[in-house]
């Protein structure tokens, strides 16, 4: 992930545009990226999955779901949650405490880079809200 993402200052949703238009420069692999509040709304999106708007409550649910039972057995932060089929992959990543930031990757991608590449993508996504 490129070190110009933690500095870029745009306005509004153009910072969050920019943020998931340099993942995907820099993660190839990564199909499609959404930025989603606490609550499910969509925030900003990038890249192409099908009905991905449409499940952006259910993706929220997910994580906080995730993180309830993380908690349940002593687990303070959950970081992400990561859902495999027979197609790819979904990262759920916490992006600071009214968002987080969802990826979606192909079946062939590596998950470590991916994971790390979401996370530092995060960790912008925070300071930038």
């Amino acid at each position: 992930m490129s070190s110009v993402i933690g500095r870029e200052r745009l306005e509004g949703d153009q910072t969050l545009a920019a943020l998931l238009a340099h993942l995907h420069e820099d993660s190839p692999d990564i199909e499609a990226s959404l930025i989603i509040s606490r609550d499910g709304l969509m925030m900003a999106a990038h890249g192409t999955a099908s009905a991905v708007e449409q499940v952006c409550a259910t993706f929220s649910g997910l994580f906080v779901s995730g993180a309830g039972a993380a908690g349940e057995i002593g687990h303070e932060e959950l970081r992400e949650v990561i859902l495999r089929s027979n197609r790819g992959f979904v990262v759920i990543t916490g992006a600071g405490p009214v968002a987080m930031l969802v990826t979606v990757a192909r079946n062939e991608s590596n998950l470590g880079l991916v994971v790390l590449d979401a996370r530092k993508a995060a960790l912008a996504i925070a300071a930038a809200i």
